[in-house]
């Protein structure tokens, strides 16, 4: 008879707790980032009390309650909300924005409401500062060591000498065999000087082409360095992607494709393979790694396709010195910052972190989550890799939660905790019976 009672209130234990965890849920519907959990229920082991004669395999057992196993989390994606503050940022998919208290602590976070503190570091509503990877002097971004970001908004930046280099550029794939397309792009050296790379592509046997690099109008010495050249002779394919390209100066081709994406542009004269990369004026340019393969689309940047030959976009990582005017963030939490003279330089990138068992991440206040044993180490990366999902600027995700499915819970938690409440108030009439029998 006792037995009975002790079931019903751990029903009524369970329930409670299954209405506090829905009772959170709705107070934070509003709560940037945050995401829902539920109360994952479990039987409590039952009592043998005997086994059936006859050698029945079926025993005669009596379940002993209930208890709440868990609280799992439900990392389903939150609805996304524009903003007028470029710092505000969103991951659609997975992964989790990394912030990091003054001790050294690292959090997880989905609540991405970023803002420049007063010396300009990233920093969440908490103050914990935003995690990311910096680039090095030549604007490259190092993603060996996570550190602090930071929005220089009003300093100055720079000079950054020009590293990287995407030309969007269609060669068109018909006409006469000595057809000519030349275009430019802008270049800055060590000093934050401008120069012009030329590039002049001469069609050689459709839909092919040779191709001449120049700085400033004068002539670049190919060298012995891998898939670097100042010429070479550029084939595609009959989809009018490039290819392969064959260098004149050591007689090598290079197959164009997603192990291979880019070629290097050095300057000046070889020294034993190695580029002297000094420039006229004093100062050192490249190498420039001429980038020909966009991994995102599996397409190459540089085609022959059945149309006019043009320059659709030319971006370079270099600029000349200036102030940090404003910034913008990109799908890949690559941070932006627009310069005084209208160049954009690379101020940093956010860091996503993944989780084998993100369901087992523990839950600490301020919309923050911490590594478990269960959960396992962070997996460090950028969005877009690696599984991870990829950034929206100027939004934020909204919570999760579904106040229709919340209340559809709470009415169903309110039953079960009326029945076991019943359940005890029955047993208790039975009860005063046997008494009164007595």
């Amino acid at each position: 008879m006792s037995s009975s009672f002790f079931v019903a209130l751990s029903g009524l234990r369970a329930n409670s707790t299954a209405l506090s965890v829905i009772g959170n849920n709705i107070a934070n519907s509003n709560t940037l980032g945050f995401k829902g959990s539920r109360a994952a229920f479990q039987d409590v082991f039952s009592e043998t009390v005997a086994f059936s004669s006859g050698g029945s395999a079926i025993p005669l057992q009596v379940g002993l309650g209930v208890k709440v196993a868990s609280t799992v989390p439900d990392f389903t994606q939150g609805t996304l909300q524009t903003t007028n503050n470029p710092t505000n940022v969103a991951i659609s998919g997975n992964g989790f924005f990394i912030v990091k208290d003054g001790s050294g602590a690292r959090f997880y976070t989905r609540a991405g409401d970023f803002l420049p503190d007063k010396d300009g570091f990233l920093v969440n509503s908490n103050g914990l500062r935003v995690q990311g990877y910096l680039p090095d002097s030549n604007g490259k971004i190092n993603q060996s060591t996570l550190q602090d970001l930071a929005i220089p908004i009003g300093k100055t930046q720079g000079p950054r000498i020009t590293t990287e280099l995407t030309l969007n550029t269609n060669l068109d794939s018909k006409g006469d065999t000595a057809f000519e397309f030349n275009t430019q792009a802008q270049i800055f050296d060590s000093l934050g000087t401008s120069h012009i790379l030329s590039f002049k592509f001469t069609r050689t046997s459709p839909p092919n082409y040779e191709f001449e690099v120049r700085i400033d109008n004068g002539p670049l010495d190919p060298t012995d360095a891998t898939n670097a050249a100042g010429k070479g002779i550029l084939e595609f394919n009959n989809t009018g992607q490039l290819s392969k390209i064959t260098f004149p100066s050591t007689g090598t081709a290079t197959n164009v494709d997603a192990n291979n994406p880019s070629i290097t542009i050095a300057f000046g004269t070889p020294t034993g393979g190695v580029p002297d990369n000094i420039l006229p004026n004093g100062a050192s340019a490249g190498p420039i790694t001429l980038k020909l393969f966009d991994a995102t689309t599996g397409t190459t940047n540089l085609t022959a396709l059945d149309a006019p030959s043009a320059t659709a976009s030319v971006t370079q990582n270099g600029a000349p010195a200036g102030t940090v005017t404003g910034v913008s963030i990109s799908s890949d939490g690559m941070i932006i910052g627009v310069l005084s003279s209208g160049l954009t330089i690379r101020l940093g990138q956010l860091a996503v972190a993944t989780f084998n068992a993100q369901q087992a991440l523990a839950r600490s206040s301020g919309n923050l989550f911490t590594e478990t044993g269960g959960s396992g180490q962070p997996i460090l990366g950028t969005a877009g890799s690696g599984g991870r999902g990829s950034i929206t600027g100027n939004a934020l995700e909204l919570s999760n939660i579904d106040l229709a499915t919340e209340f559809t819970n709470l009415i169903i938690a309110q039953r079960g905790f009326q029945s076991n409440s019943r359940v005890i108030s029955t047993n208790n009439t039975v009860l005063q019976d046997v008494l009164n029998l007595i």
